[in-house]
């Protein structure tokens, strides 16, 4: 028996667009329906939808959910044939849904006539329809599938396997998320019925149809989903998605990038990855054990992008990356990563395309990330002097971007430490003491600032920390330079009082801003942990004043007449960190 679908209203907003009198009305009379038919009370239900269709004559909404209760005899007469007549009249004013409805009732012979020509004209029209409201998009895939599913049978008297593929794509991939449709699609390639024969793109289409959605012919895709899962495995322990060698599925891939399909690029990556993942390495290009031992703690990346300033070391690097291929500790932009740049560039190594592609593969990632990897080297292949490609170059994630932003930043630490150690040796031992005291005051400051006064529920976390950190360790440098050099505005022209004053004033406006509380749309308080809170506030500006302490001890060693244009600059930068919070700052770190 027919089971009457949710009542939404989407589709007869958009049919009020009007803003008549009569259009509030009926959309007045097809919300206590509604209601009332949530609460039980069926005959005021009809009534309202009558009321509704009385109101205005473009009600398809309406007219649909009268003929779902005359089907079932709820709250009027039971007559499927006064049904039928309710449906035709929403369908001609649009509704998907009674399309939907008309064609399952022609295909399954409930309608006063047997008439497989009809439900496949109805089926049609639903699957035909172009934009839809949200309320029925999934009846306009369902459609498409069943319309799909009379092609491919010949119920309509006519068999195109073709024409169901097109359908089939239409409601699970071009226009649609339906599991259905994404399943019966990979049966026809998996079958070469309708399409070229194609098992990768088989294996992929059931490996989207585990993810996708059920249409409105369906309560549940568990059953579905265990069926897919099925013929998925059975896929990939027969070789039917067995992969070309390297050289056939290159241009392979490349031709599905060119192609936009977005389905076949997947299938056709991931054989390319199946046929570069044995790819040959060259033996003088692997570390003997002598040299993996004088690696030991070695970083790839440190020695590929030189963070130490000693010039770059692409050999050293290779011998490292693979010594952490099997690392665990190893970092996304080590290891495979460091391999992947280093053949796909020819940096110290002949280079090598299929050892390229299996590293860039084996480095994983974002499934995004991997594709983006893979369309930049396949790029690359096809340009005589390719410029040389980055791993960071095709990042999509937030995880990643923090990982990325630390390449920058480990130079510049290190170009800061030795600026650091240049103009301490030249110091006075008075000044050096000092120094001890500020570099640890000012590295328990800033990085009590990047965990406490940065939202990190995000997942660019990592990357939003490291950038306040760059900040914060910035402003230090350019203090310390203007302190050493002696260059801050002296005889009473910086006033530490009148900056404390309004640091004060800050500090007062940012303890008085109430901690998150949970609400209805996250009332677990799911999103609380990463956010700014009052206390981790407070834990700051203590480390702060001990931070300033410092700075003006140092300044004091360094020249007295300092102490107090330093004071003023620190408390000053401390006030624009405090003005950030409160969303008067001109900093988008936060």
């Amino acid at each position: 028996m027919l089971q009457p679908k949710a009542f939404a209203l989407s589709l007869f907003y958009a049919a009020c667009v009007t803003s008549s009198l009569l259009c509030h009305s009926a959309l007045a009379d097809n919300y206590k329906a509604e209601q009332a038919y949530k609460a039980g009370d069926f005959e005021e239900a009809v009534a309202q939808w009558q009321r509704s269709v009385t109101a205005d004559d473009g009600a398809p909404e309406a007219y649909f959910q009268l003929g779902q209760m005359t089907a079932m005899g709820l709250g009027t007469h039971k007559s499927l044939s006064d049904a039928v007549q309710f449906y035709k009249t929403a369908a001609l004013q649009g509704s998907a849904k009674a399309d939907l409805r008309l064609g399952l009732l022609y295909l399954d012979g409930l309608g006063p006539d047997n008439d497989q020509a009809e439900a496949e004209r109805y089926l049609r029209a639903a699957a035909e329809k172009a934009e839809a409201s949200a309320d029925d998009e999934d009846s306009i895939a369902a459609a498409r599938v069943k319309l799909g599913d009379m092609l491919l049978t010949g119920l309509s008297g006519r068999q195109d396997p073709k024409e169901a593929a097109h359908w089939y794509r239409q409601a699970g991939i071009d226009h649609g998320v339906s599991a259905q449709a994404r399943y019966k699609l990979a049966q026809l390639y998996e079958l070469g019925n309708g399409v070229e024969k194609d098992g990768c793109m088989a294996r992929q289409l059931y490996k989207m149809a585990v993810d996708g959605h059920p249409d409105a012919t369906m309560t549940s895709t568990d059953d579905l989903k265990k069926l897919t899962q099925q013929h998925l495995d059975a896929i990939t322990t027969s070789g039917r998605c067995a992969s070309a060698d390297f050289n056939t599925a290159l241009p392979n891939l490349a031709t599905a990038i060119a192609s936009h399909d977005e389905v076949r690029k997947d299938a056709n990556a991931e054989a390319l990855c199946q046929s570069a993942e044995n790819a040959d390495i060259p033996a003088a290009d692997q570390p003997r054990p002598e040299q993996l031992a004088e690696l030991k703690g070695c970083q790839s990346d440190a020695l590929y992008y030189d963070y130490q300033g000693k010039g770059v070391d692409y050999r050293r690097a290779r011998l490292c990356a693979f010594g952490e291929m099997s690392d665990t500790n190893a970092t996304p932009i080590q290891g495979h990563a460091i391999l992947m740049m280093l053949y796909a560039n020819g940096q110290g190594v002949d280079r090598n395309w299929p050892l390229a592609f299996r590293f860039a593969c084996e480095a994983g990632g974002a499934g995004a990330e991997i594709s983006g990897r893979l369309k930049h080297l396949v790029e690359m292949t096809q340009t005589p002097k390719p410029d040389p490609i980055d791993f960071c170059d095709d990042i999509t994630s937030g995880f990643m971007m923090g990982f990325c932003s630390s390449i920058g930043t480990e130079k510049v630490t290190h170009q800061r430490q030795v600026e650091l150690d240049t103009l301490m040796k030249a110091a006075p031992k008075a000044v050096q003491a000092r120094y001890k005291k500020l570099y640890t005051a000012a590295s328990a400051f800033i990085t009590g600032q990047s965990r406490e006064e940065i939202d990190t529920t995000g997942t660019a976390r990592s990357s939003m920390v490291q950038d306040q950190e760059d900040v914060d360790w910035t402003d230090f440098m350019e203090i310390m330079r203007a302190v050493m050099s002696k260059t801050l505005p002296q005889d009473g022209k910086a006033d530490p009082k009148a900056e404390d004053k309004a640091l004060n004033e800050a500090y007062r406006r940012v303890m008085a801003v109430p901690d998150y509380q949970p609400d209805a749309d996250d009332p677990d308080g799911t999103r609380s942990p990463g956010l700014v809170k009052v206390a981790g506030i407070r834990t700051v500006q203590r480390l702060w004043i001990t931070y300033r302490d410092a700075w003006v001890e140092f300044a004091k060693a360094v020249d007295p007449e300092m102490a107090d244009p330093t004071l003023a600059l620190v408390t000053a930068k401390r006030k624009d960190n405090l003005s950030v919070l409160l969303g008067e700052g001109d900093d988008t770190v936060q």
